[in-house]
């Protein structure tokens, strides 16, 4: 879901928008002519955002769990954390933009546009702390497949480099699949612990 949403989101609703050493006049024509896509656009941002942080909760809870790697499951919290908080400042400085983008002075309207192309590079900073850190957890003995571990650690460099936005998109990918993992997993250990509980 939050794969569909980020791509929705990203590549047909949101489209592109002025970047920061745009004037105000045409950030202001911009926000007035794509209104109503600016601000779905912010909805689907958030929608997406939850689905991901719920992930990465369970996440965090499987890693706690595992031997040596509880340093670097906070770590990927933190990462996560830093990551949505980038989002979901552009989001709503989007939004802002999108309300009442004719009532605005062109000055202000430019401010707000430079201030929302800055907030990526949180994101960008907190996809790389994510993704390598929990990448890092699972090559060093979560039970799940490694080649997670590897490509997470990949997509995790990859968000400082021009490659950003393929590696968020991708990043959401990963999130999912490593969730089916995580559930298949914890579906196949729950007989044994009920079989455990029961001999008790």
């Amino acid at each position: 879901m939050a794969v569909v949403l980020n791509t929705v989101g990203a590549f047909v609703l949101g489209g592109s928008s002025p970047g920061g050493s745009a004037g105000g006049q045409q950030v202001v024509a911009y926000f007035a002519s794509h209104k109503a896509d600016n601000q779905r656009w912010a909805i689907l941002v958030a929608g997406t955002l939850l689905f991901f942080l719920v992930f990465v909760g369970f996440l965090r809870g499987y890693l706690r769990r595992v031997p040596h790697v509880e340093l670097l499951s906070s770590l990927a919290l933190a990462g996560a954390v830093l990551f949505a908080t980038g989002f979901a400042a552009s989001a709503s400085l989007a939004a802002t933009l999108a309300d009442s983008p004719k009532s605005l002075q062109p000055a202000a309207a430019q401010a707000l546009n430079a201030l929302n192309n800055g907030p990526i590079y949180a994101a960008n900073v907190g996809s790389c702390v994510f993704a390598v850190a929990a990448g890092i957890a699972i090559i060093l003995g979560a039970s799940l497949p490694r080649w997670l571990g590897w490509v997470a650690v990949v997509l995790g460099l990859a968000s400082l480099t021009p490659w950003a936005e393929f590696a968020y998109n991708t990043l959401l990918l990963w999130a999912f699949v490593t969730a089916v993992a995580l559930y298949r997993r914890e579906r196949t250990a729950a007989p044994d612990a009920v079989t455990i509980t029961q001999l008790a």
